[in-house]
């Protein structure tokens, strides 16, 4: 029994069910006959055509929409060598095999549905923690404004007593208004640029910068003072320890001669 191709499988389900019949018998090599009398033949034809096409619809690549089409054929051609019976029956009925056929379909369908349930709560949970976030970073704005709008209220009712200004409508004396906003931007513009002056106190206990230079000066010529100082005893204890050892090797060799000599008397 020929196989159904990737491109053949294309060409089948692609085309009206009767064109798409006549395709499948081609690529099959099967003759006409007369589908009154073969009944079985013509079942075994829809059946095929209907594999192609269900499994097209449902989202299979080609490949493997002909991987079940051979699959059912090869289910049907078991079918055919069981003992004959009436075609007839077939009507509304499945054999055994076909069934578990469409149940594995239907499980690989499953699958894909859980998957797509899947990737559609996690874009939910994801979208939900999204607008969680913006709005909180939106109402923390919302209230820094709000603070904002106080202190600048209250800056201006405070500006106000200070230039000796009674209430005014701000709606109808404009001018006031802008005179007033100007001048509490500027306090405010002001205090947030420019540098509070130090405390003066905080001098106490510090030194000028060339009384600090002359005192790194003086320390750099006592480091080296005290270096040149190490590095003259150390060369003394070496001196001294050469020195002693010589005279302990002379005095060796003294005592040595010694020795021969009184044995020699």
């Amino acid at each position: 029994m020929a196989k159904i191709t990737t491109s053949e499988a294309e060409n089948i389900a692609t085309v009206p069910k009767a064109d798409g019949r006549e395709r499948l018998c081609k690529c099959l090599g099967w003759a006409e006959f007369d589908e009154e009398k073969d009944m079985q033949r013509s079942i075994h034809v829809d059946f095929l055509y209907d594999t192609l096409k269900y499994t097209a619809e449902k989202g299979f690549s080609w490949n493997k929409a002909a991987t079940c089409a051979n699959f059912a054929d090869k289910l049907v051609q078991q079918i055919k060598v069981e003992p004959p019976f009436d075609v007839n029956t077939l009507k509304g009925t499945k054999p055994l095999n076909i069934w578990e056929y469409e149940q594995q379909i239907a499980a690989i369908e499953r699958k894909e549905q859980e998957r797509l349930d899947e990737i559609m709560t996690e874009k939910e949970e994801t979208v939900s923690r999204i607008n969680g976030e913006t709005k909180t970073k939106l109402d923390k704005v919302a209230q820094s404004e709000t603070a904002f709008d106080k202190e600048k209220a209250d800056g201006r009712e405070r500006l106000c007593k200070c230039l000796g200004w009674a209430e005014f409508d701000e709606e109808k004396d404009m001018q006031r208004s802008i005179h007033e906003d100007f001048l509490y931007d500027t306090l405010k513009y002001t205090a947030e640029k420019v540098e509070p002056p130090f405390d003066v106190n905080t001098l106490k206990g510090t030194k000028p910068l060339n009384i600090w230079e002359y005192e790194q000066q003086i320390a750099a010529i006592e480091r080296k003072e005290q270096e040149r100082l190490d590095e003259i005893m150390t060369e003394k204890e070496e001196t001294v320890s050469r020195i002693n050892g010589e005279t302990k090797t002379k005095l060796d060799k003294v005592a040595q001669s010694e020795t021969a000599f009184d044995k020699e008397i």
